[in-house]
C-alpha cells in the first residue's frame, strides 16, 4: 500500500517539475515543440535520481 502511495506522489512530483520546466522554456521564447523536448531533457535527471534513491532506499528496507 506505501509503494502504491509513493508511486503516485513520485508522478506527481515529476510532472510538477516537467511543467515547471517548460514555463521556464517558454518564457525564454521557445517555440513549443522546443520546450517540450527541452523541458524533459532538463528534468530527466532529477526524475532519475529520485527513481533511483527510492528504489536504493527499497531494496535496503526489505533486507532490513
Amino acid at each position: 500500500m506505501a509503494a502504491i502511495i509513493l508511486n503516485i506522489g513520485m508522478g506527481v512530483d515529476a510532472a510538477i517539475l516537467i511543467y515547471e520546466r517548460l514555463k521556464e522554456e517558454m518564457a525564454r521564447g521557445k517555440r513549443e515543440e522546443e520546450a517540450i523536448y527541452v523541458a524533459y531533457d532538463r528534468s530527466r535527471p532529477a526524475v532519475f535520481g529520485g527513481q533511483m534513491s527510492t528504489i536504493a532506499i527499497g531494496i535496503l528496507l526489505v533486507f532490513l
